[in-house]
């Protein structure tokens, strides 16, 4: 079941669109403080889903070129650590040139097993407990025929709702940073139900591609998302909405499985699909390009003329982030090839 190019770029597209949004929400943070917060931490949810979507095609080219099933693992945690955290420590460490207090290096060492510096890579940290479990979550989906589908996502669901009676309890996050909008593991079910969305649009294809599923998919994820958002900001904490939060994520799951299989052609594909491919370096280093901006006490960033600059400048950023990506990966292969580790 192999992803083709058009899909690819696609989901690289998405990620484009969320990834503004993101960016978008924290530099109107930053203009003004505390009145539009959660919009960046909601819309992450779609990065969840997209990232178990592709660590299914990911995982299925892994273990289809051997038959050592510990081999292929290993080889997904290392190629997965070294997309992830040589990224993470530069944009760390840049970061804490900006923001000292964010910096700890037992954090550096550690992370993501420890809550995170500063909360500001959060979704690093989530990201690589996805990873972790994402080889078991990878042997169960294999196994499963199109009947067990309903059955995976219901098993889901109904773990969701049991994790959801533990959301109130404190203790067990004092030193691990596990909960997403106040759901313990609310990250890994989203990408769970994101690994097995390549079998049903496979299997379902022209029940998926829809273009109204997609449409009404899509309404339905923007009102939750203000709903859930507006629960948060009024009382802190979804609080007794729980059913609210399961309906949001099933609205992102929805919209990101309508919205592949129909594989529509997007507005403005080219530079959305560039922002998607590079989006996890974009994520990691636009916040202390924000804050650095915020630091010149001389600047009013909340003022047209720095607004209109940020966004004309925005592409060298881009170009930029690429170009550390290109250089890495470049880095990395040379590295392999001198220890022998096939690509």
């Amino acid at each position: 079941m192999e992803s083709s190019t058009s899909t690819r770029n696609f989901v690289a597209y998405l990620k484009g669109l969320a990834l503004t949004v993101v960016i978008a929400n924290h530099y109107i943070n930053l203009c003004y403080p505390g009145k539009y917060i959660f919009y960046a931490r909601l819309t992450i949810s779609i990065f969840f889903v997209l990232s178990g979507y592709g660590i299914y095609h990911s995982l299925s080219n892994t273990y289809k070129n051997g038959t050592n099933i510990l081999l292929n693992t290993l080889k997904f945690y290392y190629k997965r650590a070294v997309r992830i955290l040589p990224l993470y420590w530069i944009s760390l460490i840049t970061a804490s040139f900006i923001m000292p207090e964010i910096f700890s290096f037992s954090k550096f060492i550690l992370f993501p097993f420890i809550n995170y510096p500063g909360k500001l890579f959060w979704f690093v940290a989530f990201i690589l407990q996805c990873y972790l479990v994402a080889p078991l979550l990878f042997f169960i989906i294999c196994k499963l025929k199109k009947n067990g589908y309903f059955i995976y996502l219901c098993l889901i669901f109904l773990f969701a709702c049991g994790l959801m009676s533990l959301s109130r309890q404190q203790n067990y996050t004092k030193y691990f940073e596990i909960k997403y909008l106040g759901m313990p593991w609310g990250q890994i079910l989203l990408f769970a139900a994101g690994m097995l969305l390549p079998r049903i649009i496979n299997d379902f294809r022209s029940f998926c591609s829809n273009k109204l599923y997609t449409a009404v998919s899509f309404i339905l994820f923007v009102i939750t998302l203000l709903f859930v958002r507006h629960v948060i900001f009024t009382e802190g904490d979804i609080g007794l909405n729980r059913f609210l939060l399961l309906l949001f994520f099933g609205s992102v799951v929805a919209f990101c499985m309508f919205s592949i299989a129909a594989n529509f052609t997007p507005l403005l594909s080219t530079p959305y699909t560039l922002i998607g491919t590079y989006s996890y370096s974009i994520y990691l280093l636009h916040w202390p390009f924000f804050k650095l901006l915020d630091k010149c006490e001389t600047i009013d960033i909340a003022s047209l003329p720095i607004i209109s600059t940020v966004i004309l400048f925005s592409p060298l950023l881009i170009l930029f982030c690429a170009g550390i990506e290109k250089g890495l990966s470049l880095l990395i292969k040379k590295t392999n090839t001198m220890i022998g580790i096939q690509p």
